[in-house]
């Protein structure tokens, strides 16, 4: 028996998720509910709380009225859940900015989609949806810089397609297609409503304006496309209350070449037992499905139920049997239970039956007497000395006392933030459990419960919790929570300024009202016009620390500034602005040169130091300097001095001209002799490692030094470089240098160094080889040396379980069947000059699996049976299973088969097939994931 889940709760739940997938569809408002609410009878804005037993609740609507308005949802913007696909896009630009929430452009030119650089007739922008969504309008708003660069303009025309069920794109049934005009740089909304179409991708054409030379076309560009209406995520899957809770998991043997039998009859288990036997029906099995070695899976049904058997294609029937899977059944108390008539056997070969005969012993009625208790039953199999059990568990029977269920209602969606910008309205829905229901009470937040008598206005802001809960006549209460985000106040912003001769200085403090969604962001606009929409000003910008705005000579300068919050609010612009001032009169100042100068017989070169003035502003060569820049010996330099933006000098001059030349001094030294230091040699005194002489204190300044190495006495041809890498003729031999100090209008001097150690041999860096290739009779494996520092001659020699392979001397080796399943190793001996010869040894290599990529077969649905098939592997090798729910292992599913539960729904489901075999690498494969509807 497979996949049985009987954890406490599992039936109760099952009857909770049937009235979540009839009541409660699209609303995702049932956060609490009482176990096991059964839909009998529906309650909308009830009357007064003291409603006498069983009156009013079913007459006041029509049966199913209120499941039915539940099954409405509420239309919203689906392109946040979109994926965005352009024709073009340029690097500064993001597609992604069509579906980020705001058609504002915080991010300046990333929160916009354009197509400059590409100047051709049509571009398009597209949304897809992994699920169907069914729409009805449309918003789009399109951005221009007509008042700057004029590179980019509105669309001369545009439309939308959406792709049908054969996957061509198809016009939208509309009349006519806005495009909004004005000054602004982003114009919109541009709205559209259409007739209703169901599709997964809908595409944006935007015609481009015409422009001629030497670009045919205008660029086009847009903030934000909305895209309203319902769906795109993925539909619930409705669960059979009646279904059985488990299935029997069928296999059977066979030899290749004979269709086998399958059973005429299957157990299944109902939800509160006794297991019982039904007809089943089977596919035809396929000739060539046994005409090899292998599994082959087959699908019947018994009646709504699906079922699937595993063919096993086997060589030899008589294959002893290995193990025998245990089983499980269900009863309530003074009902006897019923164990399966046969149990799952697995042979030697890899193979099962699941219509392996068994005997159960008797069973005492005091062992399932009492409900919430288990037993086992134990029970022989013929030629299997091992006994085995049948689990018995006895529950308490489904019984019709629940309490009501409770959903919690909202009239509207929230904005794409996920917050109510405007105060909502809830309403409670009651399904009856097993009495009639007599109150129903709501509370706001923390407040008092209060009774319900029709929709409740929800004025608290912040995260508000909205919970509601009715008691019926056996004063049973089902309760339920919605957790609501309301924000209905935008930010406010504070502005202040300090004004300067030239410019002004704004610090900005933006507050959000508490409790409220918080602030988003602060943005900040300014240039020569009032409408802060105007793309002649400099694009908003998002505040992080005060800024400075340069003051006009000649205009009025407007500062446009608000703030946004994470509910979506954005308040009114608030505008200041700076009136034009009048230059101010200032006097530059000369800069000042410090000449060349000789340091140690040395040219030292000059600086000039630029002084700070206020309004003054210096360039060399058109770039503007500060503070001390250098001058080289023998230059000039010219330096101006022009007024900054809002000064000016007096009189009509405004340029003021300052020349500036630095001498060369003669700094020739006078002759003196060479002072020795000392002479010291660094390194090891091994081959191949590199010894340095140092000389230090050797004088005077700019003294050239000159080197000679020795070898025992003799000097080293060519060997007058300041350090010297160890040859092999060095080895035995002891070295030392000798400096020689030189210089114009010196006397040479020169000194020997200290002699080193004697040389020795060095030693090799060899790394561990390894093993490559396909280790399988036949193929041929190479000795991976990996990399010898330095580089050594190399020989090889291999082994098998340690012993040396005959004639095996060179970097590779075929394999052949007296190899088979012996670990393999192979031995690197390398050899240079001046090096000492070192030998290693790889890891050893086993003999791999052949083994494939299983895959899982079945409906991923809740209720029904996956299949694992295997695949192909080396002959003889047994093979197990382990079945995982995104990633982590289900206990005791370790079968072939599994049974998919309702705690799996939404989750992946693999399997993990392992496959051993005595001399080769145990190996195993983990199959796709499949997603559990």
């Amino acid at each position: 028996m497979s996949a049985v889940d009987l954890r406490p709760g599992v039936r109760l739940s099952r009857l909770v998720a049937a009235v979540a997938a009839v009541a409660l569809v699209g609303t995702g408002a049932l956060v609490g509910t009482s176990a096991g609410a059964a839909p009998r009878s529906v309650a909308l804005e009830r009357g007064p709380a003291a409603v006498p037993a069983g009156a009013a609740l079913t007459a006041a609507v029509p049966a199913g009225a209120a499941l039915t308005a539940a099954d409405e949802t509420v239309a919203s913007n689906v392109a946040l859940i979109a994926a965005p696909t352009v024709s073009f896009v340029p690097g500064w630009n993001r597609a992604s900015a069509l579906n980020d929430g705001t058609e504002l452009t915080p991010d300046g030119h990333g929160s916009v989609w354009g197509t400059y650089s590409d100047f051709v007739a049509q571009h398009w922008a597209q949304y897809d949806w992994e699920w169907p969504v069914t729409v009805d309008r449309s918003a789009v708003w399109f951005w221009n810089d007509v008042a700057s660069a004029g590179n980019v303009q509105n669309p001369a025309a545009w439309h939308l397609e959406y792709r049908d069920a054969s996957g061509q794109f198809q016009p939208v049934s509309t009349t006519t297609y806005p495009i909004a005009t004005g000054a602004g740089a982003i114009l919109g909304p541009n709205e559209v409503t259409f007739t209703p179409v169901t599709t997964t991708a809908l595409r944006l054409v935007l015609d481009a304006e015409v422009r001629g030379d030497p670009d045919p076309y205008y660029a086009v560009a847009s903030t934000e496309w909305q895209v309203w209406g319902t769906g795109g995520t993925e539909p619930e899957v409705p669960v059979d209350p009646n279904a059985p809770i488990a299935v029997e998991d069928v296999a059977v043997r066979t030899l290749v070449g004979q269709v086998p039998t399958l059973p005429d009859e299957v157990w299944v288990l109902p939800e509160n037992g006794p297991l019982a036997y039904v007809d089943a029906t089977w596919d035809p099995v396929p000739a060539d499905a046994v005409d090899e070695l292998g599994t082959a899976l087959v699908e019947g049904a018994a009646g709504d139920t699906e079922l699937a058997a595993t063919v096993h294609v086997v060589a030899d029937l008589a294959s002893p049997v290995e193990e025998v899977d245990h089983t499980t059944t269900v009863t309530t108390p003074g009902v006897a239970p019923v164990c399966a008539r046969t149990v799952t056997a697995w042979h030697a070969d890899g193979s099962a039956a699941s219509t392996t005969p068994v005997t159960w012993d008797a069973i005492d009625p005091a062992d399932y007497a009492d409900a919430e208790s288990l037993f086992a039953v134990e029970g022989a199999v013929s030629g299997f000395a091992p006994r085995v059990e049948c689990t018995v568990w006895v529950v308490a029977p489904a019984s019709d006392d629940e309490g009501p269920g409770v959903a919690v209602d909202v009239d509207s969606a929230p904005a794409s933030s996920g917050w109510y910008t405007a105060s909502p309205q809830v309403s409670v829905r009651v399904v009856e459990g097993g009495a009639p229901v007599e109150s129903v009470e709501v509370r706001i937040g923390s407040g008092d419960w209060q009774p319900y008598t029709e929709p409740v206005t929800v004025e608290a802001e912040g995260t508000v919790a909205v919970a509601a809960r009715a008691t019926d006549s056996e004063d049973r209460t089902g309760e339920a929570t919605r957790t609501l985000k309301v924000d209905t106040r935008a930010p406010v912003t504070e502005v202040a300024h300090a004004l300067g001769a030239t410019s002004a200085t704004f610090t900005l403090t933006p507050t959000d009202p508490e409790p409220g969604s918080g602030l988003a962001r602060t943005l900040f606009s300014y240039g020569p016009s009032a409408d802060p929409e105007s793309s002649e000003n400099v694009m908003w910008a998002t505040y992080e620390e005060p800024f400075g705005v340069s003051l006009d000579q000649d205009a009025t300068v407007y500062v446009h500034v608000r703030s946004q919050d994470l509910a979506g609010h954005q308040e009114q612009t608030r505008t200041t602005e700076l009136a034009p001032v009048a230059p101010v009169v200032v006097t530059p100042v000369a800069p000042v040169l410090t000449a060349p100068r000789c340091v140690e017989g040395e040219v030292v070169d000059g600086s000039i130091a630029v002084p700070s003035v206020p309004g003054v502003v210096y360039t060399v060569d058109g770039q503007t300097v500060s503070g001390a820049i250098p001058i080289a010996a023998g230059a000039t330099v010219r330096v101006e001095a022009r007024p900054a933006t809002g000064y000016a000098f007096a009189g009509e001059a405004q340029v003021v001209e300052y020349l500036l030349t630095a001498t060369t001094p003669d700094c020739t030294p006078d002759p003196r002799e060479v002072e020795p230091g000392t002479v010291t040699v660094a390194g090891q005194a091994r081959v191949d490692q590199r010894l340095t002489a140092t000389a230090a204190g050797w004088g005077p300044p700019g003294v050239r030094l000159s080197y000679q190495w020795y070898a025992s006495g003799k000097a080293v041809a060519g060997a007058t470089a300041r350090t010297l890498v160890v040859a092999p003729a060095h080895v035995g031999k002891r070295l030392a240098v000798r400096v020689t100090g030189s210089g114009d209008g010196l006397l040479s001097r020169s000194l020997l160094s200290g002699q080193t150690a004697v040389v020795v041999k060095a030693t090799f860096v060899a790394p561990r080889p390894t093993i490559a290739g396909t280790v399988a009779v036949g193929k041929t494996v190479t000795a991976r040396t990996g990399t010898w520092k330095p580089a050594a001659t190399l020989t090889y020699r291999w082994y098998a379980d340690g012993k040396p392979i005959s004639g095996a001397t060179k970097s590779t080796l075929r394999l052949s069947k007296a190899l088979a399943g012996k670990k393999l190793t192979v031995r690197v001996t390398g050899s240079r000059p001046g090096y000492v010869t070192a030998s290693v040894v790889s890891p050893a290599r086993t003999w791999r699996l052949q083994s494939s990529t299983p895959r899982i077969t079945g409906t991923p649905a809740v209720g029904r049976t996956l299949r694992a098939l295997p695949g192909t592997w080396t002959a003889g090798t047994r093979l197990t299973y382990q079945w995982k729910v995104d990633g982590v292992a289900i206990k005791g599913a370790t079968g072939q088969s599994y049974k998919v539960r309702a705690a799996d729904r939404g989750d992946r489901i693999t399997v993990s097939v392992t496959g051993t075999k005595k001399g080769y690498t145990t190996a195993t494969r983990a199959s796709p994931g499949v997603r559990i509807r």
